[in-house]
Parts: structure tokens; sequence; C-alpha cells
């Protein structure tokens, strides 16, 4: 991975490169198809007994033994567990009374596959623009995958040209690193926001995922910690002493302080990033490549540093370190 300051080279001052092999692992990362990861853990899900339900939330009751959801088919399902994992939008979240914290970044991501004149080599590379940062991330097939997260004027503006202009403009702003860069999908885009429930946990329910939180972009780890939650979750649960015990309060409140404390850590981390490298100040300019350069200087934080993000180190389920060895 190769991350770099718009006023330095990729390879220069301001920049700063993480290989796997410097902290003994196969790789830094994977990128996967949204669609085709979502298909896999349905059929997985659906292998293991789960029933799917395709039908809206409408209510949510919860008592000392039980809580139940009326649908919007009419039918209500009870049980002694609700997992909330209905999105940044969450209507469970809403039902159960659990209000939200945050704020908005002022900025639109844009995704889209390219094609580009250069081979990506594998590398996820990102260049931090002042109105926001550009990664370019490497797929199998030697397409990209962009995220470019800029602010709502530019982001309009970048949605209104035609295909070509806008790989000209894609190519200007990544600094030519992979050289002429095509667009091979439809661009989409979506607004981006610092969010987080001030409660992860009720009487015989809790959020997790995106449900739970919403973080910038720009480290790619919104997923990785939603996933962090079913693990810590899962193990929790694990040590319950059966299924009659999981709706406890108290029992629930223990996953709510493991996770709530490392995603607010993560959250915190990514806010600050992005705005030390989203102001146009001087000053912040130079902090910024004084600050990358020092870190490609120090191999244990650098080292530190990827292992934070590969999920290798901080509050881990023991299943999940005993993977990791």
């Amino acid at each position: 991975m190769c991350v770099w300051d718009a006023g330095g080279e990729p390879d220069g001052k301001g920049s700063l490169r993480f290989d796997c092999a410097e902290i003994g692992e196969p790789n830094l990362g994977f990128i996967v198809d949204g669609r085709a990861l979502q298909w896999q853990c349905l059929q997985a899900a659906r292998a293991a007994g789960a029933v799917l339900i395709e039908a809206g939330l409408e209510a949510v009751t919860a008592t000392d033994a039980d809580i139940s959801v009326r649908l919007s088919d009419g039918r209500a399902l009870r049980s002694g567990l609700l997992i909330a994992a209905d999105g940044q939008e969450s209507k469970a979240r809403a039902l159960l009374g659990i209000d939200t914290g945050g704020h908005i970044y002022h900025q639109d991501a844009l995704v889209a596959h390219v094609r580009t004149a250069k081979s990506h080599a594998n590398t996820a590379w990102q260049r931090f623009l002042p109105a926001g940062p550009l990664a370019l991330l490497p797929l199998a097939d030697g397409r990209s995958s962009i995220v470019w997260s800029t602010a709502l004027a530019g982001a309009a503006r970048l949605r209104a040209l035609d295909a070509e202009a806008f790989g000209a403009a894609l190519t200007a702003a990544s600094g030519a690193v992979l050289g002429d860069c095509e667009l091979s999908t439809p661009l989409a885009s979506f607004p981006l926001k610092l969010q987080y429930a001030l409660d992860y946990a009720r009487p015989r329910a809790v959020l997790l995922g995106d449900a739970a939180h919403v973080v910038h972009p720009l480290a790619g780890q919104g997923l990785n910690l939603g996933l962090l939650d079913c693990a810590v979750l899962a193990d929790v649960l694990g040590q319950a002493g059966g299924g009659a015990f999981f709706g406890e309060h108290g029992l629930l409140r223990r996953y709510e302080r493991r996770r709530r404390s490392e995603n607010m850590l993560a959250a915190g981390a990514f806010d600050g990033l992005e705005r030390l490298f989203s102001t146009a100040n001087p000053l912040g300019a130079g902090l910024r490549a004084a600050g990358l350069s020092a870190v490609g200087k120090v191999p244990f934080l650098k080292r530190r540093l990827a292992q934070r993000a590969l999920g290798l180190t901080g509050d881990l389920p023991s299943f999940l370190k005993m993977d990791a060895r």
C-alpha cells in the first residue's frame, strides 16, 4: 500500500509505503465484490439453518422474558435476542430508542471500477487531496476500484462529466500514478458522515455493524469493524452457558463495552486523519509530510499500524487470535 500527500510524490517526501513482507503476512488485505460477499454469507447462513424472511420491520417490544417484532407483512416473531444489523439508517435502532451522535463531512464518495494504463502491481494507492482522499484499490482482473471522497460541489461537477472527461479528471487527481484512467462501470456516489450509536445494547437487543457505527472510508475499515462486532458478539454469547441466557442485559453489556471502546477509538483516529489531510493550511501540509516520513522511518510503528488495520491486535476474541497465528 502506498499513501502520499497531494504536495508530494508516491516515492518521495510525504509518502508512506506498507509491504506485507515487513510484517510476515501473505498480504495486507483483500478487495472483494460486495454482492459476491453478501451472496456467500447468505448461503452460509442458510446452510447453518437460518431462515430468511423478506419483510420490513414495523415495531419492537421487549419484556423481561423475550423480545418481539412486528413485520410489514403482519407477522409477529418472538425471540430471546434481537441482533440489529440493518445499516446506518437502522429502523431497529430507532424503534429501540437509541440515539446517535456524530457529524456529516460535507463530502460525497464517488465509486466505480476503472482501467488504467499502468499495472496496479497488486498495490492499493491512496493520495490525500485538500478536498478529500482518493484511493485506487487493486482488483484481480487488472482493473482498480476507486473511492474518491471530495467536497459536495466538486462531487457534483465530477458526476456531471462524461466518461472521457471524468477519466481525465481522475488521472490528474491521482497524479497519473497508474497512467491514464478510463471508467469501466457507471459512477455511483454516497454521502459521508461520522455516526455512532450512544448505546449498543438494550435488554434483549444489540446493535452491530453500520447500525452501531459509521466511519469515514479513508482507511477502508468500515466492514472490518462490523466483522469484529460479529466475532466479539459470538465470543460473548459462547460464554453465556446456553441460548436461554443470550438476551440478558448484563451479558450484552459485556459485548457493548468491548466493541464500543474499540470502535470509538477507530472512528476518532479516522476522523482526525480526515481533518489533518483535508486542510490546505501550509503548516498542516508540512506536518502531514513530516508525519508520513517519520512513520516510514520507524519500522516498529509501521508494523503496529499495519497489524492493527489487519485485525491482528486489539481486543480480539480468542478464536481470531488462534486463526491469526
